[in-house]
């Protein structure tokens, strides 16, 4: 009996564990990218950006434009420290005074080291046909060279209504973390 006990901590263990390694046999372009539920209709999606991934996406870039993308990239995201592409998707907000939409709302760690490059780069809104929305925020989320390895990036909320942290005060103090 102990020990289907313990078998069965260890495999849930594993379960809520499973963001932080791709699977066995992943494409190298989920091996790269991590997922987290943060609350109730709040889901984070990284992914860290490497000389690799750059020509991942490069590869299929038609003749000329090639070089001078790949050269982009690798500028943005190759060239400096850790660089992370980072989605927020919000299910079914309110379309207006929602705290969360707010870049600002949003923070970024890497190592316990602050970016140096937040940018927003996309937001995506889906109506639901009730005055509300799904939404899709897009950061590219830049660190300095040396500061942090790239295998833990930290994300949270300061969002607040009404002085209490929208998403709690453990996102808010902690984050959550993506583990490569």
């Amino acid at each position: 009996m102990r020990s289907a006990l313990l078998t069965l901590a260890i495999a849930l263990a594993a379960a809520a564990c499973s963001h932080s390694h791709a699977a066995p046999g992943a494409s190298p372009l989920s091996s790269r990218e991590r997922r987290v539920v943060v609350a109730d209709g709040v889901v984070v999606t990284a992914t860290r950006w490497d000389d690799t991934l750059v020509e991942l996406t490069t590869a299929l870039v038609p003749g000329p434009e090639r070089s001078a993308t790949r050269d982009r990239l690798r500028a943005r995201h190759a060239g400096g420290g850790p660089s992370f592409t980072v989605v927020i998707e919000l299910a079914d907000r309110p379309l207006d005074r929602d705290v969360l939409l707010e870049r600002d709302a949003w923070w970024f760690r890497c190592g316990g080291a602050k970016p140096t490059k937040v940018e927003l780069v996309a937001i995506d809104r889906y109506p639901t046909g009730d005055g509300r929305a799904h939404v899709r925020l897009a950061f590219d989320v830049g660190f300095a060279k040396g500061v942090a390895t790239g295998h833990r990036l930290d994300v949270g909320s300061t969002a607040a209504v009404s002085r209490r942290p929208e998403l709690g005060r453990s996102i808010a103090r902690r984050g959550v973390a993506l583990r490569w």
